[in-house]
């Protein structure tokens, strides 16, 4: 019969996602919050540059934001139940993303939409037409969303086929 041995090297907690990398690696372990691989809750949401700004966003047809507003908190009640008896770190992931698909519903169709912006403000930023998708609107959508306050640690856009950050590491627009 074989035996287990602990580990000769320890793991620890790093980043704000907490994932566990072996000391053998100090120099991945400061990139931790770098790395693909996170926990649901620190996944973003992609904003398509033409369109709906978030696929999905509308309400389904005949359904109204109340109606769905309930659906919504339903759900959260039944997999809180599920996350007590499970103790999932998977369903409080889900639980928030049902709250925060609800709330995008609400609030992006007014965030994106850049019609209300004057002429001047457009034109500082290099917008031709709102929404068109360019690289002007998509730096205009970033300022929105810091001048709002949401929660957003990192924002890109593509542009000539290379991703370009238009936020630092804390939020704030470059």
């Amino acid at each position: 019969m074989l035996e287990a041995r602990d580990s000769f090297v320890g793991f620890r907690k790093h980043g704000a996602s907490g994932i566990e990398i072996s000391d053998l690696f100090p120099h991945i372990a400061r990139q931790a919050d770098r790395l693909c691989v996170l926990p649901g809750r620190f996944q973003g949401i992609l904003f398509q540059s033409k369109g709906d700004a978030v696929h999905y966003i509308g309400n389904p047809e005949d359904v109204c934001q109340s109606t769905q507003r309930q659906v919504v908190d339903e759900v959260r009640r039944l997999n809180g139940f599920l996350g007590e008896e499970q103790n999932d770190p998977d369903i409080a992931t889900r639980i928030a993303q049902y709250e925060i698909a609800f709330c995008m519903q609400a609030s992006v169709p007014e965030l994106t939409d850049f019609s209300g912006e004057t002429r001047e403000t457009l034109d500082l930023y290099g917008v031709k037409e709102p929404g068109e998708g360019s690289f002007a609107s998509n730096c205009l959508l970033a300022t929105v969303l810091a001048l709002l306050g949401i929660d957003h640690h990192r924002l890109t856009t593509t542009f000539q086929g290379l991703d370009v950050r238009l936020t630092g590491i804390a939020g704030k627009v470059v």
